[in-house]
């Protein structure tokens, strides 16, 4: 009696192939039989085995488990194995498709047997061998390991209708074998003579048998009519210098055209000196095989341009810097010679020239032609020649590694980064700073790489920044296999360009929470500051003055105006603004005591800020989520100097301190001496150090915000106020729920180490524009629900005043807004404190001018003469109506610190009205400054009746001042 087949786990079938199991001999398989996953062929002397696995790899090992011999199927989903009656022993899915076979059809082999000596053989009836695994006599272990093919060229391919195309191909290499890349196999054909998209694949075998990861080529053939051929956006020019990327293009009649159009995204560089540099240049475009054109066109603060004359600037990104300036996207046409483009074929090649860390290159997100240099009259069509890609589509580059890819998404200690290694002026490994990096990927994105799943970063985008960070380009394809593996749900309007919760209308109701990160996209962002006037004010019309009681429906301290759908002129941080440029673990001794430890000195094992974090993912609260709150006193520690002063102050501002002198990255020596004389520019590691560690707290913040689901919990957590019989509740249908100042504490005005609120690679209007960013966004984010504020008004609406000031932009609108919001959330009940009505930041001169000097009314008259009046009127109105509602002994005599009000008991000198140019003044002197401002105010329009209530509020406060003489 033959014995029965061993198996590695029961079956629950009583039949493999056509013949029962008692018909197997154990170590064989005959014709028209079949081994299952988990089932095996053993050697009679039991020393050697043939296993299926579950993996849907064929493994023979010894009785030792050493493998000896293996199919490299593994990922393949193979799970039957049937020697045929053609004699072929193929390897089958459950759904019928063949994954591996021995190639051996029509060579009359009956049956495949596991021998004593260790080889698996395939014979036919006369005993002949046709086959074997080799492993006669117990062979040597087996070669398991897959051959690796790399696709010579982009992934994604775009051809005109009836063109040529040629295959770039493939190479392929194994670790036995060697290059093996003549036996690879493609399958899939292109007809370029029909428009559509089709898909080459390659895969090879090496020696062994083993089966490379399946890669694939999708090649698109664009219908030659019409006026152009069609192109696929962005158009990603990544990599080293040199690298480029060539876009074919079909004109039918290039004669009236005379400008190229161009949107891109990083055509310049991050640091103002780069850009200021004229014989340098990141990008060029090409034109048919022509002269290199320079796409660089910086516009200085003072309004010099550096670069190509032949470029225009368009819309708003011309108001502040141009290509280089503040705006990441930037839109503009270059003008082009005669008979630069033909009918019929032309070539657009993208070069990245002059590369400058930390960027790897930039993105083209939209090209056209213009006739007689016309925006209007753009040749191509958008949607039918010109095309976004479609990232639902996107699939794995290499999906049977995306194990190994998450291994090296979280891999410590494997990267290196250019910009970190030229810290110390050297370079190339050599110096203080290496480059070499501690942290992972995981580390300076989210843990999960949900970030660049949810943004749509592409296969390429991923595999060039893994290149870039000192990995292969194999290493780069299987992180993108991991990130492509994430079950995030994809976003279409999310693209890494597009400014983050950009406010946009309609967004709360035509996006979900989950995707509103993703904001309203780049055309969200307005051209000009009155474009906002028609989404604040309901029923505006350009052609018609505003009436008083509309601008009072908006101006009312009771509303909630929604700052997630109030469009404005400036694009809110893209997520590469938001990385990390440095993590805090390659800023900081990780060993260090102070490091490990709170801020009153108890050791976490870990350094403090990871501690930190680890306790919200874990646990989020309003109180675990306080990052930045935390984070101040533990950088407070021993700080004896900051960037605008000695002593101890705002901690983001520090320049040393115990945590900062605990750096692993080289220092200047700071003391109490040399604290406002040293060069600023010999603390860029310090800088560097801060930004870091602001930048990362607030990437983990996110990633515990939208991967936990937890930007509705605003819903249910605003409370509800009531004052004098009217009440609002302060909930918002979207936000984050945490205490503390969220993103508000990353821009240059606290943690750059110059006081001229500018990061070192930045000009002034440039750092008050990131400031500007950083801090809307956080009242976008966080409004605080009448709870708490996180938010400083004071410098939220300053920097409004201070951006027109420096770029002579106007942003009337937007800073009549912040205004409104701003009352709306200090409307809580509480008096004297941040979190309600604070008479700093809410005196009513603010309506009229700037503090400090010469005051500037630009800014708030820039929305012309009848809004300013009205507004100003209300608000005046507002602020009086609230504030009588307060009184000294209760409420504004426990006002501290910058809060601090002016004294009921201050003299009557102390109140004066302006003499030629105000200048009003920052500290308690509320009193002093509302008496200047009154007459002022009514010179602009505000009519008596709203000046007599804000009289009688003043002479309750501040008795002394002859108030009744300032009535009329």
């Amino acid at each position: 009696m033959k014995p029965v087949l061993r198996v590695l786990a029961p079956l629950s079938i009583a039949w493999i192939g056509i013949f029962p199991l008692s018909a197997l001999a154990a170590d064989t398989l005959s014709a028209n039989q079949s081994l299952y996953a988990n089932q095996k062929l053993t050697s009679s002397d039991g020393k050697y085995s043939f296993n299926v696995q579950s993996d849907g790899n064929l493994v023979l090992r010894n009785s030792g488990g050493t493998a000896l011999w293996a199919s490299g199927s593994s990922g393949t989903s193979g799970n039957r194995l049937t020697m045929q009656s053609d004699g072929n022993l193929v390897l089958y899915t459950k759904s019928g498709s063949s994954v591996w076979k021995t190639a051996t059809s029509g060579t009359k082999a009956i049956k495949v047997v596991m021998q004593t000596d260790g080889n698996l053989v395939m014979r036919t009836s006369a005993g002949s061998a046709v086959w074997s695994t080799g492993t006669g006599g117990g062979g040597t272990p087996a070669d398991t390991v897959k051959p690796v093919i790399t696709l010579n060229g982009s992934a994604s391919m775009s051809i005109v209708q009836g063109s040529t195309f040629t295959d770039p191909g493939a190479t392929a290499n194994d670790n036995r074998d060697g290059n093996i890349t003549s036996k690879i196999v493609v399958s899939g054909s292109v007809n370029t003579g029909t428009p559509g998209s089709y898909t080459l694949s390659y895969n090879v075998r090496d020696a062994a048998g083993n089966f490379a990861s399946t890669l694939s080529r999708t090649v698109t053939v664009t219908a030659a009519g019409g006026s152009g051929a069609k192109i696929t956006l962005p158009i990603e020019v990544f990599g080293p210098s040199g690298s480029y990327v060539d876009v074919p293009v079909t004109l039918n009649n290039p004669a009236a055209i005379t400008h190229v159009y161009l949107r891109c995204n990083s055509c310049g560089y991050d640091d103002i000196a780069d850009n200021r540099n004229g014989t340098k240049t990141k990008a060029t475009l090409r034109i048919n095989g022509g002269a290199a054109i320079a796409l660089k066109h910086f516009i200085d603060d003072n309004g010099t341009v550096t670069g190509n004359g032949n470029i225009s600037v368009i819309g708003g990104e011309a108001k502040y810097g141009g290509i280089g300036g503040t705006f990441r996207s930037v839109r503009f046409t270059v003008k082009l010679a005669a008979n630069q483009l033909r009918t019929g074929a032309n070539t657009l090649r993208f070069e990245h020239v002059t590369p400058a860390a930390p960027s790897m290159g930039f993105r083209i997100i939209d090209v056209n032609f213009l006739e007689n240099g016309d925006i209007n009259r753009k040749v191509l069509a958008s949607g039918r020649d010109v095309v976004f890609d479609d990232p639902t589509r996107w699939t794995a580059p290499r999906p049977g590694d995306t194990a190994t890819g998450q291994a090296l998404w979280t891999k410590r200690n494997a990267l290196y980064d250019e910009g970190l290694d030229l810290l110390d002026g050297r370079g190339g490994k050599q110096g203080a700073v290496s480059g070499n990096l501690s942290a992972s990927c995981a580390d300076c994105h989210t843990k999960d790489g949900r970030d660049l799943k949810f943004f749509n970063f592409s296969n390429h985008a991923i595999t060039q920044r893994a290149v870039f960070h000192g990995m292969s380009k194999l290493e780069g394809e299987q992180i993108a296999s991991y990130i492509r593996s994430n079950r995030a749900p994809v976003t279409k309007r999310a693209w890494p360009w597009n400014p983050t919760y950009q406010p946009g209308p309609g967004l709360d109701s035509n996006s979900s929470a989950y995707e509103w990160a993703a904001g309203a996209g780049i055309d969200a962002v307005l051209d000009d500051d009155r474009e906002i006037a028609k989404h604040l004010f309901p029923g505006y019309d350009a052609n018609n003055p505003p009436s008083l009681d509309g601008v009072r429906q908006v101006v009312n301290r009771f509303g909630k105006l929604n700052f997630r759908e109030l469009p404005i002129n400036i694009p809110m941080p893209e997520w590469n603004q938001w990385l990390p440029l440095i993590h805090p673990d390659d800023a900081f001794n990780t060993d260090a005591a102070v490091i490990r430890s709170t801020p009153g000195g108890t050791n976490v094992g870990k350094p403090y800020y990871s501690k930190m974090v680890e306790d919200a993912m874990d646990n989020p609260t309003f109180e675990t989520l306080k990052f930045s709150h935390n984070l101040k006193p533990w950088l407070q520690r021993g700080m004896t100097c900051s960037s605008n002063q000695v002593g101890d102050s705002e901690p983001w501002r520090g320049l040393d301190g115990n945590v900062l002198e605990a750096m692993r990255l080289p220092r200047e020596t700071i003391t109490t001496s040399n604290c406002l004389s040293i060069d600023r520019n010999k603390l860029k590691s310090i800088e560097l150090a801060k930004r870091g560690l602001s930048a990362w707290a607030s990437v983990k913040m996110w990633e515990i915000m939208h991967g936990k689901a937890l930007e509705e919990a605003s819903r249910s957590k605003g409370n509800r106020v009531c004052i004098s019989g009217t009440c609002v509740d302060g909930s918002e249908a979207r936000g984050w729920y945490a205490d503390g100042r969220n993103v508000f504490d990353r821009p240059p005005h606290f943690t750059a180490v110059s006081a001229d609120r500018s990061f070192l690679n930045q000009s002034p209007m440039q750092g008050i524009f990131e400031s500007n960013q950083w801090y809307h966004l956080n009242m976008v984010l966080n409004p605080g629900y009448r709870v708490d504020q996180p938010s400083h008004f004071a410098y939220t609406y300053s920097h409004v005043e201070l951006l027109h000031e420096f770029s002579k932009v106007p942003q009337g609108f937007r800073f009549w807004a912040t205004m409104v919001k701003q009352r709306q959330l200090q409307t809580t009940g509480k008096y004297g404190v941040e979190e309600g009505l604070d008479l700093r930041t809410a005196q009513p001169y603010i309506f009229y001018g700037t503090a400090r000097n010469a005051t500037s009314t630009r800014t708030q008259g820039a929305v012309g003469g009848t809004y300013w009046k009205y507004l100003a009127q209300a608000m005046v109105e507002d602020l009086a109506g609230d504030a009588r509602n307060a009184n000294w002994s209760q409420h504004w005599s426990k006002a501290t610190s910058n809060s601090k009000v002016q004294s009921p008991s201050a003299s009557s000198g102390s109140f004066r009205t302006c003499s030629g140019t105000c200048e009003f003044e920052l500290g308690d002197v509320q009193g002093s400054n509302t008496y200047k401002v009154i007459p002022e105010l009514r010179r602009i329009g505000v009519q008596e009746s709203a000046l007599d209530k804000l009289i009688d509020w003043s002479k309750t406060m501040w008795p002394n001042g002859n108030w009744e003489a300032l009535r009329r």
